[in-house]
């Protein structure tokens, strides 16, 4: 069995997401806008899963590999 110190993050708020991407805010917003990365809303707030992040991820890295 592992014993991890750090909690297992399922969803990050749109600063914490595009801090992680290395986007800007406004960058993280048009991908959003263009359906590109998929959110979820709860209330007001606005959020973005670790899942989704990774998929958008290997999505480029596929993208990259095809190009080449």
């Amino acid at each position: 069995m592992q014993s991890h110190n750090l909690p297992l993050v399922l969803r990050h708020d749109i600063p914490e997401a595009h801090e992680i991407l290395g986007f800007s805010r406004s960058q993280l917003y048009k991908h959003i806008a263009a359906g590109k990365i998929r959110v979820q809303k709860d209330g007001k707030r606005t959020f973005i899963t670790t899942a989704e992040l990774q998929r958008y991820v290997a999505d480029l890295s596929a993208a990259e590999k095809q190009a080449a």
